[in-house]
């Protein structure tokens, strides 16, 4: 269930962005160089966020449900939010589970007020956003210049304290002409590039989770490749044996023969 709910968010997501290169494409030859949006950022969603009134009930559901491994982070605390012009001190609590690698961030706002709280008064519990990881700084800056010239603003946004450096984070007030999803903006230094998930708890520990999952795949991919081998070998005799070619005078019959019950062999070895 979990993996059809989350194949649908993500149909959603890629409708979402369909619009970037058609508004990258539309600038005039002739203008001045402004900011585009680069469409190899939002090739992969990173992370889809949940907002809920009461976190606990709505894990132990998903756990229900047979999601494994979900971490809850307990009551973290965000020092020098801005939300909508104004710094506060935000308290959430929060959850992170992982579906088809992509991460699964469950919140529950604490207080003071925030984007959190305007999405629950209008909506109730469900998707608020959907996460897109950018390269560096520099990239998120023009991500956000880009959204800015056409009239999405920034409304919630935040740093955190990476190993290796400031994290950043920011949400796009898309949501009121963009089917009611917001889109989060999201740098961490301490990440992977090339667009494989994050995963984290309360922005410190993102990576370590789809890793895992990944390095399952690849090794059940590689316990997979000797029978991938074994169905090739025995298949390729057969095409072996219609390209043989018997002279019509007897000659070299025997010397095909020969060869055919080499492939024979080969194939039963297999």
């Amino acid at each position: 269930m979990g993996g059809h709910i989350m194949s649908r968010t993500l149909t959603a997501a890629a409708v979402c962005l369909s619009f970037g290169p058609a508004m990258a494409g539309a600038q005039s030859s002739g203008a001045v160089a402004r900011p585009t949006v680069d469409g190899s950022i939002y090739g992969h969603i990173v992370q889809v966020g949940w907002v809920v009134k009461d976190l606990d009930p709505v894990v132990d559901y998903w756990q229900k449900l047979g999601l494994k491994d979900i971490q809850r982070d307990g009551v973290r605390d965000f020092p020098n939010v801005n939300y909508r012009g104004k710094i506060i001190n935000l308290k959430m609590k929060m959850a992170f589970g992982d579906i088809g690698g992509v991460q699964i961030e469950w919140i529950q706002p604490v207080g003071p007020k925030s984007v959190y709280d305007e999405f629950l008064a209008k909506h109730g519990d469900g998707v608020h956003h959907l996460a897109y990881q950018m390269p560096s700084p520099a990239v998120m800056d023009q991500q956000i210049q880009y959204f800015k010239q056409r009239g999405v603003k920034v409304i919630q946004s935040g740093t955190w304290k990476g190993q290796k450096g400031e994290g950043r984070f920011a949400y796009l007030d898309t949501a009121p002409e963009g089917g009611g999803i917001t889109l989060e903006l999201i740098y961490h230094p301490d990440w992977p590039l090339g667009g494989e998930q994050p995963h984290r708890a309360g922005f410190q520990r993102r990576g370590a989770g789809v890793r895992e999952a990944r390095a399952r795949v690849v090794e059940s991919e590689q316990r997979r490749e000797p029978q991938r081998r074994h169905r090739q070998r025995v298949a390729e005799p057969d095409e072996v044996l219609e390209r043989i070619r018997v002279p019509a005078n007897g000659r070299g019959a025997v010397g095909a023969g020969s060869n055919v019950l080499k492939h024979r062999a080969w194939a039963r070895e297999g």
